[in-house]
């Protein structure tokens, strides 16, 4: 978290216990950021003392040093190439898995150890501004194969004693075969997981525009990870948020949503992530406490906050479509958490059967005008879902 960020503690308490955070992605920064470690060993630190445990890390290349570069820098630019140095007739792979082997030995020494990783960020993007770097799926001409580096990083990183798990390709989007366009061209048993995002153009404001490409997503049958989303506005698409975690989860049978940024700066009329963070001079500031929870952070808690790793999704169904329904049980099945959507534009009544009877419950709603709103409702009575709304049910054991 940048220095000087108001009330860090409360902050911190905030992203990971109160939000139910299980997973923190984190960019490799390593060799060409200077003091790459302060944010993230202060961040992961912080996170393991919130939730009482270690933090599942995935750890993510979005760009590899400046001698590793065409451009010989990090950040690309429409005039230059955004992609590996080619060095006479060959890409620097072995390069490349050398750079990601020191990563991880430079980072283990600040006490984080990445579970996961991903040897690059959206290989098939070419940004303008940022840090970026292409890959095709299979050698070009013009740019290096994603098959070839995977298989230089792979065959490295087992030769340490733990070797991370790799996930891939984490390409910009799913619609279109772009997943698989880097799939088919690579050894899929070299991955642990698929790795993907969801900036499809417009298609988020229709969540449902996804099903089938989701649903393409299981033929590898390894886990799928939505490892970077969000959208811009003033409430950052929260409805659409839920729906597309809703989706990840039943048509892709995700085990990880990953949501693009936890923490953003606010300023002024611009701000992002899960939480917008002000200056820390407080005499700017815009909100009492120097932050503000967005919309969209109450769609991830629905999900994250009554739920652990370890818990597994089970069936669950609703008699009417404009009923979305998602179920998790505890790993010792003495607890399951239920995830109501009313994607209709008319209030929905919902009636559970009674397989809960004798449960303890909690009910948490969200709507477009007010958000995680605790109900008190009898057992017998329905519930009333209103339109484009997100219900979580806990259920505990009495007592």
């Amino acid at each position: 978290m940048a220095d000087g960020a108001p009330e860090q503690a409360e902050l911190y308490e905030l992203i990971f216990n109160e939000l139910g955070l299980d997973i923190l992605r984190l960019r490799n920064r390593f060799r060409y950021q200077d003091e790459f470690w302060v944010e993230s060993q202060e961040i992961v630190a912080e996170g393991a003392r919130s939730l009482g445990r270690d933090l599942t890390v995935l750890m993510s290349s979005w760009s590899p040093p400046p001698n590793l570069k065409s451009s010989g820098q990090t950040d690309c630019t429409d005039q230059v190439s955004c992609t590996l140095i080619r060095e006479g007739d060959a890409f620097p792979y072995p390069a490349f898995a050398q750079y990601w082997n020191d990563s991880l030995d430079a980072y283990a020494e600040l006490g984080i150890v990445p579970k996961f990783i991903s040897i690059q960020n959206e290989p098939d993007y070419h940004p303008n501004g940022w840090e970026g770097c292409m890959f095709a799926a299979t050698e070009t001409a013009e740019l290096p194969g994603y098959d070839r580096a995977l298989e230089a990083v792979h065959g490295l990183l087992q030769q340490r004693q733990t070797p991370p798990r790799i996930l891939g390709p984490e390409t910009i989007g799913v619609t279109l075969g772009k997943v698989q366009g880097y799939t088919d061209a690579m050894n899929v048993g070299l991955l642990d997981g698929i790795a993907h995002h969801l900036y499809d153009g417009s298609t988020w404001q229709a969540p449902d525009d996804f099903t089938l490409a989701l649903q393409s997503l299981r033929a590898t049958n390894l886990p799928v990870f939505q490892t970077e989303f969000s959208v811009e506005g003033s409430d950052g698409g929260a409805f659409e948020t839920a729906w597309l975690i809703h989706n990840s989860l039943t048509h892709a049978d995700a085990v990880a949503y990953v949501y693009w940024d936890l923490i953003w700066r606010w300023q002024g009329n611009e701000e992002g992530g899960l939480v917008a963070v002000e200056l820390p001079d407080e005499t700017r500031w815009q909100s009492e406490r120097g932050y503000k929870l967005r919309s969209p952070y109450y769609s991830v808690r629905h999900f994250a906050k009554f739920t652990d790793p370890g818990w597994t999704r089970v069936g669950a169904s609703a008699s009417s479509d404009a009923v979305r329904v998602s179920a998790f049980v505890s790993p010792n099945e003495d607890a399951v958490t239920v995830v109501m959507l009313n994607v209709s534009n008319t209030r929905r009544d919902v009636r559970l059967d009674n397989a809960f009877d004798g449960f303890a419950r909690t009910i948490i709603q969200s709507t477009d005008t007010a958000s995680w709103q605790e109900l008190s409702i009898p057992g017998d009575a329905p519930i009333e879902l209103p339109a484009s709304s997100v219900t979580t049910l806990a259920f505990t054991p009495p007592g």
